[in-house]
């Protein structure tokens, strides 16, 4: 990728935090200059001790005018000394608060990127969302936000320390311009050679984490989505080779880009004390007098120490910088989906507003195939529902049932036809519709945490109406389950609802569904896993619900039907009124 690619990427990314790196900037040249200050301060306390006289004798203090002949050497020092600690002290603070800002800007990016992509997943299309591997979905609001965050640390840190670096540098070329041509290159040798041997596999390192680490989300994912079948067939094989293989490719890569981030403090200290080393050695072979070459020894070596650590950041940074760009590529096509003109944001946000109670949907000559298969899972489909019906979809499993539950809540749009609701298209009152349906599953979507909280699902709980909670719980004949638990309706639920049966699931969503108020309520299969006892009594409360609510039942068992008005079967994708 190209870096002026890379840095506008980064820079999108920012979003509204943007304002916050004028201040940044602001701080990084106020701490350079007294960076330049203290550092010119240390050159010349290291000549008031080692040689007073240069200083006495010095042309640039002569020029202020001030008899400085008549101070003392201990005043001297002394003023001198408390100037150079009050200098770094103020230093010390700034720099304290120029961390904190760049820290805090940099937790604001990745907590605003975060919510952009949970955003995005809000908005992503359905069939999209089919296709879509959720362990890459996983990753990028982790890991690969994660790294985002240490790009852009590490790029703002860069910025500081190449702002102190030219304040040092012009300093250091006054003082002695081919001294510090020397040492210029050979520091840009140094690192021109990390870069050739080490600094260009970053990237690759980068590819291979990620990698790596999808991987293992996938292998973990389906490890304990498949726990029970894997279980009782005792076969661990695949699971155990794609976890251990994404944690060995993750393990290499990472111990190798330690290595490579590791390598520049090293070398550079090395490198900046030999040439100090050969500064003062290559002085006194041309018979340059030692106390003539303190000051500016002491000012390179100051330098030189301010210097090494940036310059070590700055190498380091190259290496995340890299290391990072897979991680930032993927989050910047996830997060630019945003602004894509035929997002599903944009599509929503031309609505028609639908106050009007429900009266009928209307579903027009509906054809229906999914984008990645050319063959017509629904053809031709006509028919209607009017407010109060109680009506049955059946078919054999696999003949588009729920193809076309999704089609009438709207999570798929028709490939030709219309679905029509009091004579509006869907799509163009979507959020509305979906406003008044309750949809209850064969697997009931469940949170873990309280059973309040799962009746409620989603609102804010300050607002959760415990009275209402009540109210549902009888009619969804809860109540007497929820009266044997030591908590009542504040029992916690375990992961996937695993501590309740099968009954006990499915009237906690019939409980949500009464207290959200559905006008309709769609159960897709939702009691085919049950028992038949079961069943029948969730059955006789839908049943009881006749005439208040319309009740679409989409099922392929005879006696889920039994009290359905009016039955429609799924054949050969087209459909047909059986009663």
């Amino acid at each position: 990728m190209k870096i002026r690619e890379y840095l506008k990427q980064i820079y999108y990314l920012s979003g509204s935090n943007k304002k916050q790196l004028a201040i940044i900037i602001f701080l990084f040249i106020f701490t350079s200059t007294l960076d330049l200050i203290g550092i010119g301060t240390i050159s010349i306390y290291a000549s008031l001790i080692v040689s007073p006289e240069i200083i006495y004798n010095s042309s640039f203090i002569d020029s202020f005018n001030y008899p400085i002949e008549n101070i003392p050497l201990y005043k001297l020092a002394i003023i001198t000394g408390g100037f150079l600690v009050f200098i770094f002290f103020i230093k010390f603070i700034l720099s304290i608060a120029t961390y904190y800002k760049i820290f805090y800007f940099t937790q604001n990016c990745i907590k605003d990127i975060r919510f952009k992509i949970l955003n995005t997943y809000k908005k992503l299309p359905y069939e999209e969302y089919i296709y879509r591997d959720s362990s890459i979905t996983i990753a990028s609001v982790g890991i690969y936000v994660k790294a985002y965050g240490a790009v852009l640390n590490g790029l703002l840190l860069f910025i500081g320390d190449m702002i102190v670096a030219t304040f040092i540098f012009i300093l250091l070329f006054f003082a002695s311009g081919p001294i510090l041509l020397a040492l210029v290159s050979i520091l840009a040798f140094t690192i021109y050679l990390y870069k050739i041997f080490y600094l260009d596999s970053s990237k690759l390192l980068g590819i291979q984490v990620n990698s790596g680490l999808n991987n293992i989300y996938r292998g973990i994912q389906e490890f304990f989505s498949g726990f029970k079948e894997i279980r009782i067939l005792n076969n661990y094989f695949y699971f155990d080779d794609k976890i251990i293989n994404g944690t060995e490719l993750v393990a290499k890569s990472e111990t190798k880009q330690a290595i490579i981030t590791a390598i520049p403090r090293l070398l550079l200290e090395f490198v900046i004390i030999l040439f100090i080393v050969s500064l003062i050695f290559v002085s006194m072979l041309a018979g340059v007098e030692f106390n003539s070459i303190v000051p500016i020894v002491s000012l390179f070596a100051a330098a030189a120490l301010r210097v090494a650590p940036m310059l070590n950041q700055i190498t380091r940074f190259f290496g995340v910088f890299k290391y990072g760009e897979d991680s930032i590529n993927r989050i910047y096509k996830e997060v630019s989906t945003l602004n894509n003109p035929k997002s599903s944001e944009n599509k929503i946000s031309k609505q028609t507003d639908l106050k009007a109670a429900f009266k009928l949907l209307k579903i027009d000559n509906v054809s229906y195939s999914y984008p990645k298969n050319e063959f017509k899972v629904l053809e031709n489909i006509s028919f209607e529902i009017q407010a109060g019906d109680t009506i049955a979809i059946i078919g054999e499993s696999g003949s588009g049932k729920t193809t076309l539950i999704n089609l009438i809540l709207g999570l798929l749009n028709p490939s030709k036809g219309k679905i029509l609701l009091n004579d509006l298209e869907i799509q163009n009152c979507l959020r509305m519709w979906q406003d008044k349906v309750a949809y209850l599953p064969q697997d009931v979507f469940l949170i873990q945490d309280t059973i309040i909280k799962n009746i409620a699902l989603g609102e804010d709980p300050k607002l959760i109406n415990l009275k209402k909670i009540e109210m549902v719980v009888k009619q969804a004949q809860l109540f007497d389950f929820i009266c044997e638990l030591p908590n009542g309706l504040k029992t916690e639920i375990n992961e996937n609802g695993i501590n309740l049966s099968g009954g006990q699931k499915q009237r906690i969503a019939l409980a949500r569904a009464f207290y959200f108020d559905k006008e309709i309520l769609m159960f897709d299969e939702a009691t085919s896993a049950l028992d038949s006892r079961i069943e029948s009594e969730i059955m006789n409360q839908i049943n009881n619900l006749k005439g208040s609510k319309t009740i679409i039942m989409i099922s392929h068992r005879q006696e889920t039907i039994t009290y359905c008005d009016k039955i429609f079967r799924i054949k050969n994708g087209r459909i047909e009124l059986e009663k």
